[in-house]
């Protein structure tokens, strides 16, 4: 709308008409804040826009490229639903599967368990080996289920109420060090930073006027702890690579990429090119991620339907073999 000549103001009031959820309240205070024109960037968090998108909005009120960032965020936050959908999608079938095999192991668990020792007693057999320790997986694999839910869900809700509780600095090093989730992380901030920086340094603004502007901003706080470490660095009189080369929240091709540009006067240009090549490396190992889990979960639904199989079967087979 901004691209076919509507203001702010016009696109705003336009849009809210079409946003569902949104009560009397809300749009009340997103009319007054344009009547006292307020940023773009705080009128969105009013309509519980993610905060990453406004930080986003923010950036580009600094740097004037309000309208491409928008078609941008917008098309960025389009991918993370859709692979959100695609994830539940892909976790139905098996979840609904995994659930009903509790409900089986615990039936056979109740019922046809006491029947089998019941047989074995009469008969004089004792199960030993293979047999016997699957007959223990079936007696002890339901409650076993009943208490690892509530406690996984348990402890992560400690973990993510910790989580919370950190400083930005904090929870940075913490993502940064678990295993895998450093890799994503690393990336997804990388991204971030490079993307804004190239559109910062893109229009003109120095180094140290961009990070004065990351400082300055609360919607992020991790990026404004790292702008604060690399302006330590670059008082001390480190160069912004050897700054950005010594922060672990950063992929480490960053700080070769910031020295190639600055090499040839093109850092702007090649950080805003690494931004999307991240975006695509984000976007693939999601994908791959989500490729896994699924044949994951139906193999394990399948080995223990196996296991169920055979510690029905093989006891017979071997009270028949002892007639």
């Amino acid at each position: 709308m901004l691209k076919k000549g509507f203001t702010i103001g016009d696109a705003v009031n336009f849009l809210m008409i079409h946003i569902p959820g949104l009560n009397k309240k809300q749009i009340a205070s997103v009319r007054k804040s344009l009547q006292n024109g307020t940023p773009l960037h705080e009128i969105m968090a009013i309509i519980n826009v993610p905060s990453l998108i406004c930080l986003q909005i923010y950036f580009a009120e600094q740097h004037g490229n309000v309208q491409e960032t928008l078609i941008h965020a917008g098309t960025q936050w389009k991918k993370a639903e859709q692979s959100k959908e695609r994830l539940v999608k892909l976790l139905h079938y098996p979840v609904f599967l995994f659930m009903m095999l509790v409900i089986l192991l615990a039936v056979l668990n109740t019922f046809v368990l006491p029947q089998f020792r019941d047989l074995h007693a009469s008969m004089g057999y004792k199960p030993q080996g293979l047999t016997a320790l699957l007959l223990l997986f079936l007696q002890w694999a339901p409650p076993a289920v009943l208490l690892l839910v509530p406690a996984s869900a348990g402890a992560g809700l400690f973990l993510y109420t910790r989580y919370k509780l950190l400083s930005p600095p904090s929870r940075a090093d913490m993502l940064s060090k678990i295993p895998y989730i450093r890799m994503l992380f690393r990336l997804y901030f990388t991204r971030l930073f490079a993307r804004e920086t190239a559109q910062l340094l893109n229009s003109g603004f120095s180094v140290n006027e961009l990070l004065h502007i990351f400082e300055k901003q609360d919607i992020y706080p991790m990026l404004r702890a790292v702008s604060q470490k690399i302006n330590s660095q670059l008082v001390k009189g480190e160069t912004l690579q050897e700054a950005v080369a010594g922060i672990s929240w950063f992929d480490r091709k960053i700080a070769a990429l910031i020295s190639h540009g600055g090499a040839n006067g093109r850092t702007g240009e090649e950080l805003l090119l690494y931004a999307e090549f991240c975006d695509q490396l984000v976007e693939d190992k999601i994908k791959k991620i989500t490729g896994i889990i699924q044949p994951a979960v139906f193999l394990i639904i399948g080995m223990t339907v196996m296991a169920v199989y055979l510690s029905v079967m093989l006891p017979m087979f071997e009270m028949i073999g002892s007639v």
